[in-house]
């Protein structure tokens, strides 16, 4: 993914996971197998290349899947 393009998702993701009032430590638990810390990489934009089940997963948590 380019730069521009994981720096908008992480901003998605953000903005859908403060829209629900959740911490990042309560979205991980919530989701299942993933670490509050992978999720914050991703919504700082660091993760270059996300895990397709990872965010699978956090589509379907969020439902905008």
């Amino acid at each position: 993914m380019s730069d521009q393009a994981v720096s908008k998702l992480g901003a998605y993701l953000r903005q859908l996971r403060l829209e629900r009032g959740l911490t990042l430590a309560e979205a991980a638990k919530h989701i299942g197998g993933l670490a509050s810390s992978y999720l914050f990489y991703l919504e700082k934009g660091e993760r270059r290349q996300p895990n397709p089940e990872y965010l699978h997963r956090l589509a379907r948590f969020y439902g905008v899947l």
